[in-house]
C-alpha cells in the first residue's frame, strides 16, 4: 500500500493553543494510521521544534499523491504557497473576526483581518475540500463560494486538562465563601468584556456580595482595550474583579476548577474552546448567542438573546441557587461535550481523508 503523506501548513505552532493543539492530535491521530504525516510552519515555539518543521523545508514533501492542509486564520506567506502546491488541498478554516470590530483600537489588525478575509476569498477555487471547524465557518465558506464544504471541528486532547490545581491559587480564590464568575479568552474587544463586567456589577450588588470575576486572557496587541476595561472596572467602583493576564495551563486548570459559572458576552466566535472547557468541568456556562456560539453550546448551558444585564445576573444567581437547574444544566452540558470527543473526530477525520476525491486506504 502507498504511504500517505500528510502536510499540514499553519502560520504559528504555539503551545498552550486550542489551533496548535488540534494540529498536534491530527499530527498524532494519522500517524497512528500508519501516513507519514508532518507540520510546517515560519513560527514555532520552542518545545514544539521537533514536531514541527520550518517552512522552507515544505516543497521537499509536496508532491501530486500528498495531501496539504492549511490552517487559516490570518494571511500569510502560506497562502500563495497552498494555492501553488502540487498535492491534493483541504482548508481548515478557524475563522478571521471582522475588522470592524478592531476600528478605533487596532489599525494594525484592522488591516491584517481585511487582508485576511481577501485571501482566503481568493482561496475559493483553489481547494479541493475547505472545512470549518464550526457550522458558523462553514456557512462563511459558501457565502465566499467555496463549492466543497464541511465541518471538522477542533480535535482537543483531554490530557491538557489534568494537572492538579496549584495551591498559591486555591488559597486566592478558594469558592467556599465566595461565587467565582469566569471569563477566558483574549481581551480583545469582539469579546466584549465589558458587558460581562456589567453582568458581574449587577451580580455583586444585587445578588451575592460574596463573588468575584476573574477575567483569565492575554491582552497582546489590545493593551489599550485591557487598559479601558481597568478603566471601566474602577469608573464603576467594582471590588472582587482580577485580570490575570496570560496563563500556563495548569494555571489555566486551576481558574476552570475554582469557578462556579463561566460567562461570555462575546459577539464573535468561530469556535469558542473555553465553552467545551467549561463543559469539561463540569462549570454551567452562560452565553450570548452569537455566531459559532449555539453550535458549539447546542443543548448545553444557556444561551441569552438579549444582552439585559440585570436579567442575566439574575440566571446566573438562580443557577447557584436551584440545584436541579444547574444539574440539569450540567447533565446537558456532558451530552454536548461528547458530541466534540476525540473518537467521534477522528472518525470524522478518517472519513475525510479515505473519502472525496483522493480515494485513499488507512
Amino acid at each position: 500500500m502507498m504511504m500517505i503523506k500528510i502536510n499540514q501548513l499553519t502560520p504559528a505552532l504555539h503551545k498552550n493553543d486550542a489551533v496548535g493543539e488540534s494540529i498536534q492530535q491530527i499530527q498524532q491521530t494519522t500517524k497512528s494510521w500508519g501516513c507519514e504525516s508532518n507540520v510546517f510552519s515560519p513560527t514555532i515555539d520552542e518545545p514544539l521544534k521537533e514536531i514541527c518543521r520550518q517552512m522552507k523545508d515544505f516543497a521537499e514533501f509536496d508532491s501530486e499523491d500528498s495531501i496539504n492542509i492549511l490552517h487559516f486564520a490570518v494571511p500569510s506567506p502560506l497562502t500563495d504557497l497552498f494555492k501553488k502546491s502540487k498535492g491534493k488541498k483541504i482548508l481548515i478554516y478557524h475563522n478571521i473576526t471582522p475588522p470592524e470590530f478592531f476600528k478605533g483600537v487596532n489599525e494594525e489588525m484592522v488591516h491584517i483581518a481585511s487582508v485576511g478575509r481577501q485571501e482566503l476569498a481568493a482561496l475559493a477555487e483553489c481547494n479541493n475540500l475547505a472545512l470549518g471547524d464550526s457550522e458558523f465557518n462553514e456557512n462563511e465558506l459558501k457565502e465566499m463560494g467555496y463549492k466543497y464544504t464541511g465541518v471538522f471541528p477542533i480535535l482537543l486532547n483531554p490530557e491538557r486538562y489534568k494537572y492538579n490545581t496549584l495551591a498559591p491559587l486555591e488559597e486566592m480564590f478558594c469558592s467556599k465563601d465566595h461565587i467565582n464568575l469566569l471569563f477566558v479568552g483574549r481581551i480583545t474587544p469582539n469579546k466584549k468584556i465589558e458587558d460581562v463586567i456589567k453582568v458581574f456589577y449587577y451580580f455583586k450588588n444585587i445578588f451575592c456580595q460574596d463573588s468575584r470575576l476573574i477575567i483569565v486572557g492575554n491582552p497582546a496587541k489590545f493593551e489599550n482595550y485591557d487598559k479601558f476595561l481597568k478603566d471601566f472596572v474602577n469608573k464603576l467602583e467594582l471590588l472582587d474583579v482580577y485580570f490575570t493576564g496570560k496563563v500556563d495551563q495548569q494555571e489555566l486548570v486551576t481558574y476552570y476548577s475554582l469557578s462556579d459559572v463561566f460567562i461570555t458576552m462575546s459577539e464573535h466566535e468561530g469556535f469558542c474552546v473555553p465553552i467545551l472547557e467549561s463543559f469539561f468541568f463540569k462549570l454551567p456556562v452562560v452565553a450570548f448567542n452569537s455566531t459559532a456560539i449555539p453550535y458549539t453550546m447546542g443543548d448545553g448551558g444557556i444561551l441569552v438573546n438579549k444582552k439585559s444585564y440585570r436579567k442575566i445576573a439574575g440566571i446566573i444567581n438562580e443557577l447557584n441557587n436551584n440545584k436541579k437547574l444547574h444539574d440539569s444544566i450540567i447533565k446537558n452540558q456532558k451530552k454536548q461535550l461528547h458530541k466534540f470527543s476525540p473518537e467521534k473526530i477522528k472518525k470524522t477525520l478518517k472519513q475525510i481523508l479515505t473519502g472525496n476525491d483522493w480515494k485513499i486506504s488507512i
